[in-house]
């Protein structure tokens, strides 16, 4: 969870007018990038930088921090002013290569933000123009204390979940690396599960599969069922996993016409006809 509390003058409030009001004991949001593994917290405008609550409200965090009421985002990421369409956040790369969160127009290029009313306007200005930018909230908080990383995995101790991440160890948003996690409760650690999704009442071997989760001779029948464990590979098998043995098919040779054993069958009736049969084999 995020938090942020400020100071803000009742002269700076009054010029509000409604559009704004003193940030809040509030959490809000982070942002994880696929492409880049980097997570944000801080919105880049042009001229401001803000974070979004998770009430979907935009905060101004340059100065004193104030949540912009009229200002909301959407789960998509698309932002409203006055219920109106304003935008997206996204993110791109800034002029020194990293990608980092920013407020977009429809039209591609960064808003200027009203540090009052929050009101957003387009400024033909684009994120390769900017550097230095920021993507973590913390410095722009009233509160430092809140800011600090004993682990240094990229999480504030105020929300890291795994205090004590290895140094080396890439953690998650929650502050949690593959080593101190079990999400299946199996007992074998993420970096080492290649089974992850364990059932919870089913034991795992050393690499945290069950024998629910295991077909070693690839039979279609997991290991649980299974009482043929060696089954050839183009084998067919019944639902206990062993192959199925087929008989050999019979063959009969007829000998002499089989003209004449048509127009037999026919004069001495079909038991004659298998006794005749039964005598010429």
């Amino acid at each position: 969870m995020r938090t942020g509390r400020a100071i803000v003058c009742a002269a700076f409030v009054s010029l509000a007018s409604g559009a704004f009001m003193p940030a809040r004991a509030l959490p809000w949001i982070q942002f994880a990038d696929s492409e880049s593994n980097s997570l944000c917290d801080v919105v880049n405008a042009a001229n401001l930088e803000l974070v979004v609550l998770e009430t979907g409200e935009l905060t101004g965090i340059t100065g004193p921090d104030a949540i912009f009421i009229d200002t909301f985002v959407d789960d998509e990421g698309f932002v409203f002013f006055q219920e109106f369409p304003a935008g997206f956040i996204e993110f791109a790369e800034d002029a020194d290569g990293f990608r980092t969160l920013w407020w977009f127009t429809d039209f591609g290029d960064l808003v200027n933000v009203n540090e009052f009313t929050g009101e957003p306007t387009p400024t033909s200005i684009f994120p390769d123009e900017f550097a230095d930018v920021p993507c973590n909230a913390c410095p722009f908080w009233d509160e430092p204390a809140e800011c600090e990383d004993s682990d240094g995995d990229g999480v504030e101790d105020i929300f890291d979940l795994c205090p004590f991440t290895p140094f080396d160890d890439i953690a998650d948003i929650d502050g949690c690396s593959c080593s101190q996690i079990d999400a299946d409760a199996d007992g074998v650690i993420a970096c080492d599960d290649f089974c992850p999704d364990t059932p919870l009442d089913e034991f795992a071997d050393d690499f945290g599969c069950s024998c629910s989760q295991l077909d070693d001779d690839l039979d279609g029948v997991d290991n649980c069922f299974d009482l043929c464990f060696d089954t050839p590979a183009d084998a067919l098998v019944d639902i206990d996993g062993c192959a199925i043995r087929l008989r050999p098919a019979v063959q009969i040779s007829f000998c002499g016409s089989f003209g004449a054993m048509i127009i037999g069958a026919m004069f001495f009736g079909l038991a004659g006809f298998r006794s005749r049969l039964r005598a010429t084999i």
